[in-house]
């Protein structure tokens, strides 16, 4: 009995042995700990290391960015730079960076595909445009990095800018037609 388990037993172990070997190897940036992410405003330095770029990223991280100041309201917009640490060789040709409004609830505003030249890479800076009407002063917005769908690293920030404002007079002297 136990000579006709043994060949059963070993071809068991071989068919383990090899699903084991061959399942898909996950991302990199996903095996270890948590990313890190920051937004900042203003210009980074460039050709940082990653734990400079870290360092950098965390000591002028913006808890509100301002609005640009030129231009017409509507035409207005915020910018800003994400600084994105993954701690290990991101492993994959992109990333995904998603915006949420979570003033009121967490709604997704809008995304962003980040295509990688490097992938040994551990840190990236982005650029970042958030354009009216999409985002408006006053938003509370969530920035989430997700690799593979997954979300590994987040940051928040509030949006400060001029609100539009209407003067709340309505001229009829035009014979009763719009101006």
């Amino acid at each position: 009995m136990t000579y006709r388990s043994l060949p059963a037993a070993l071809a068991l172990l071989t068919l383990a042995v090899g699903v084991w070997t061959l399942r898909p190897e996950g991302v990199d940036a996903q095996r270890g700990g948590r990313a890190t992410a920051y937004i900042v405003q203003g210009q980074v330095p460039r050709n940082m290391e990653a734990s400079a770029l870290q360092r950098f990223g965390r000591s002028h991280a913006a808890r509100r960015l301002q609005e640009t100041p030129d231009g017409p309201i509507n035409e207005r917009m915020w910018l800003g730079k994400l600084i994105v640490n993954f701690g290990s060789p991101l492993g994959d040709v992109q990333y995904d960076v998603l915006f949420y409004d979570v003033t009121r609830g967490r709604t997704l505003v809008t995304t962003q595909e980040v295509f990688v030249n490097d992938r040994t890479q551990t840190a990236f800076v982005n650029p970042i445009r958030l354009r009216r009407p999409q985002f408006s002063p006053g938003q509370r917005i969530e920035v989430v990095v997700t690799v593979r769908h997954r979300e590994i690293a987040s940051a928040r920030t509030e949006l400060t800018g001029e609100v539009p404002r209407n003067s709340g007079e309505v001229d009829f002297t035009n014979g009763g037609e719009a101006p």
